[in-house]
């Protein structure tokens, strides 16, 4: 028996053959999709009729900042440039792990609202080091596949625009090498979860970093 069937939906497979189902039927055990037909006759624990509605593959998020679901509306009227500066900067400043686990939270309640399934997060505040592992705990327990990008900053582009005080997040090299080796070992290919280093920018990176 399978523990879940869904049945009379319009399918988009993206399957080799790019097959596209006017009325189908999905079959799940296990956790994991075991076929997907004009007809599945097999029974099942649970059946959904999804009559009307449309099942494709899970959407990827291909460039994110989480924890800007914390800042959602504030400053959107505005360029790139004077929003870093005036708000991104200052208030991504004062966040802490645990506003760090909140946002991570609002962000994958809304990406598993919208259908998608895969996340690469551009994580780069390390006002605190637990941020990050906050951050990926979540989307492991929401059953997100998140790639997580540990972002290194170990100077700032921002210069006299930005007091010194709302760049908490950039770190001293030897900090951020040793903070990502822990990240890296804890989390890369654990579950659902791909590590990634990368710069903020090319501004935000010393050579010195860059190359190690």
């Amino acid at each position: 028996m399978l523990d879940l069937r869904i049945d009379n939906a319009a399918i988009i497979t993206l399957d080799d053959r790019r097959r596209e189902l006017r009325r189908g039927s999905i079959a799940v055990n296990k956790g994991e999709i075991v076929s997907v037909e004009e007809t599945v006759s097999q029974p099942a624990k649970k059946v959904i009729d999804a009559q009307g509605q449309v099942a494709l593959p899970g959407l990827v998020n291909t460039h994110t900042h989480v924890y800007q679901a914390l800042i959602e509306g504030i400053g959107y009227d505005m360029h790139f440039d004077p929003w870093n500066w005036r708000f991104n900067f200052p208030i991504a400043s004062h966040i802490n792990a645990w506003h760090a686990e909140v946002g991570a939270q609002i962000a994958a309640l809304e990406m598993i609202k919208s259908g998608t399934t895969t996340v690469s997060d551009h994580w780069y505040l390390h006002n605190e080091f637990e941020s990050i592992h906050r951050v990926a705990q979540v989307f492991r327990d929401a059953g997100l596949r998140h790639h997580v990008v540990y972002g290194l900053l170990d100077q700032s582009f921002a210069g006299a625009r930005v007091a010194f005080e709302d760049m908490a997040m950039i770190r001293r090299e030897d900090e951020l090498i040793e903070a990502a080796n822990e990240f890296i070992d804890r989390w890369h290919r654990q579950g659902r979860t791909v590590v990634a280093l990368g710069p903020g920018s090319t501004e935000d990176i010393s050579d010195r970093l860059m190359e190690q």
